[in-house]
């Protein structure tokens, strides 16, 4: 199973590298074509980049980490969007909106876990599946980006298949509030 999973992940980050769909949050995705809007790295932060995009002429700007597996390769990308203005909804203040891109074959019905530090702090539904992989895309509540800034470490679950030990892709927390924070 886990070489199913490197292939087509292998192949994930080859139609990334050449364009192939958008991948960006789609708030700031282009809807012409499917092609992605041009990005570029403004600035790197600890272990976190400010990559911004240009849209109908306009610039957005959010945060992004890649997790590498052993061999280099791609395993986990995180992107966060901050909202113009927070939301309220329910009982949680809404700072922000995260999209994680895993690989295809990777167990839906499981959903996606977010670990920060030692605790669990979010299970979230995969929202839609496309030929680069799939994605889940919570919002994030004060408390949960209160608890990014402050913490070290974080890893993303992912299950591959039902009865299987599921996958922890760590990430680090490094730079997160400073870079946040410029968004």
């Amino acid at each position: 199973m886990l070489h199913i999973f490197l292939r087509t992940l292998r192949m994930s980050v080859a139609c990334l590298a050449i364009g192939a769909a958008s991948t960006a949050l789609p708030a700031l995705a282009q809807q012409a074509g499917g092609e992605a809007a041009n990005e570029e790295v403004k600035e790197t932060i600890g272990d976190w980049s400010v990559v911004c995009q240009t849209v109908q002429e306009q610039e957005l700007c959010f945060l992004e980490q890649v997790v590498l597996n052993n061999d280099g390769e791609a395993m986990v990308r995180m992107r966060v969007r901050k909202l113009p203005q927070p939301q309220v909804v329910g009982a949680q203040t809404i700072l922000a909106e995260a999209q994680f891109l895993v690989p295809l074959n990777t167990f839906l019905p499981a959903e996606m876990g977010l670990r920060i530090d030692e605790n669990q702090t979010l299970r979230t539904p995969y929202t839609r599946c496309v030929a680069i992989g799939c994605f889940a895309q919570p919002p994030l509540s004060e408390t949960l980006v209160r608890q990014l800034k402050n913490g070290a470490k974080a890893a993303v679950i992912m299950a591959i298949a039902p009865g299987q030990p599921s996958l922890n892709a760590s990430m680090s927390l490094n730079g997160f509030t400073a870079a946040f924070d410029k968004l």
